[in-house]
């Protein structure tokens, strides 16, 4: 696994976001995101990077999956996770420079 060292030198926020599977019925409600091994809270970076805040689970959003309690575990969709990051748009301390560079990386991830 990487160890994505410059994972702090991008802008980074908690991730709260909307279930990113497609389809979900949890599609505009925020979470704050807990990383179920070990229970802790994550970090997304405006790169796409997701990281749980306490260990070295890492790596793009497209390679994670999501339970949101609505369904088992499943992949994001480029779809869930364009709508889940504009929604992050209505947050304090996402701006509108992090919404875009993670918006234009996310869609780097899907090709």
């Amino acid at each position: 696994m990487s160890t994505y060292k410059d994972f702090y030198n991008y802008e980074t926020v908690d991730f709260i976001a909307a279930c990113p599977v497609e389809d979900c019925k949890n599609n505009n409600e925020s979470y704050k995101w807990v990383h179920t091994k070990c229970g802790n809270y994550e970090k997304l970076n405006s790169k796409g990077i997701l990281k749980c805040n306490n260990d070295d689970a890492i790596g793009p959003l497209v390679n994670w999956r999501f339970n949101c309690g609505n369904h088992d575990y499943k992949p994001a969709s480029l779809q869930g996770l364009l709508h889940c990051c504009s929604l992050m748009g209505s947050l304090d301390g996402v701006n509108m420079t992090f919404l875009l560079d993670l918006m234009e990386s996310v869609k780097q991830q899907f090709n």
